[in-house]
This record gives C-alpha cells, structure tokens and sequence, in this order.
C-alpha cells in the first residue's frame, strides 16, 4: 500500500471549538491529523526523503509569518462545513510557491483546480445531517469568531503504515 504524506499548517488554538464535530465526522481526525489549513495534499509518498524537506525548506525560507483570521464557518457543496480565512492571499501566494517547487504534487490530485484554504469542521453522509450539522456548528462556533492567529510554521505530515498520520517536520517560516 502507497502511504501519503501532505504539507500543513497546524491550528491547535482552535481544536477545543471544533473537535467535537471533527472527531465524529472527518475521518482524518480520528487518524491523529489536528485541525489544519493543507498547503499540498498529496505531496511525495512516504516516507518523506531529506532531500525533500531541504527543498521544501527553501521555499519556505523566502516566506515571513503572517497573520490570519478565520472569519466564519462556510460550506462546501459536497458537505463539508469548514472555517473559512478572512484573507486568502498570503496563505493563497504561499500555497502557489510550494506547488511551483514541486511541479509533480497537484494539489489534491487534481481535483481541484483552484484549492480554497480553509480548516474543515465536519462532513456529512447526507443533506438531512448535513443541514442538521450547520445548525448546530454555526450557533456553537460564530459566536467565536473571529479567531486571529500568526502562521509561523509549517508541518509536514506522514501517513504511517497503521494508517494514522504523524509529525514529520516543522519548519519554521522565513529561515
């Protein structure tokens, strides 16, 4: 079996407001993948060479941290509720300059041909849960929000032969 790896960055402040629903619902969460924004998915198979890393550290040197705020929660039409940024730019320009290094990654395979960043809270089956979920997340979550953050880092992330995802690397923006 082919194992995936993919280049994040991690939210940890915003876990105790959406892991109730992203536990239920997302099937990465339950295989140790925190909440997150993802930069490339998928990127090289596992397990993830120096070489690699070194090259994905020189892009990242060029980068300075940068603000971001999650907004509100928007949906997708596949049913997918999820954290939406007030500003896409630098998070979009960032995103563009690790496609642009590993020109053999797209960005979900291809599916997409202009990935929206975002933090996904929960997914649904069916419209009847889905409709049920968006209720209860936008009354539980708005009154949050916004949410403001400084992006300092990235993590790459590993799929493990159980199948659960760990920590590779953190690499630290603009060094």
């Amino acid at each position: 079996m082919s194992r995936e790896t993919s280049i994040d960055i991690h939210f940890r402040e915003v876990d105790a407001l959406v892991s109730r629903w992203r536990h239920a619902t997302v099937a990465m969460a339950a295989k140790g993948v925190p909440p997150h924004i993802t930069l490339l998915y998928p990127w090289r198979p596992a397990p993830i060479t120096d070489v690699d890393v070194s090259a994905l550290k020189s892009v990242l040197k060029e980068q300075r941290p940068f603000p971001l705020v999650f907004t509100r929660v928007e949906q997708f039409a596949n049913r997918v509720l999820y954290l939406a940024v007030s500003e896409e730019s630098e998070l979009t320009t960032l995103m563009e300059k690790i496609v642009a290094a590993f020109p053999d990654a797209s960005p979900y395979g291809g599916e997409f041909s202009a990935p929206i960043p975002h933090l996904t809270i929960a997914m649904a089956p069916d419209d009847v849960t889905f409709d049920a979920l968006v209720q209860e997340v936008s009354a539980s979550v708005a009154s949050e929000l916004p949410i403001k953050v400084i992006v300092q880092e990235v993590v790459v992330m590993e799929e493990g032969e159980d199948t659960n995802w760990k920590v590779h690397s953190i690499l630290a923006l603009g060094e």
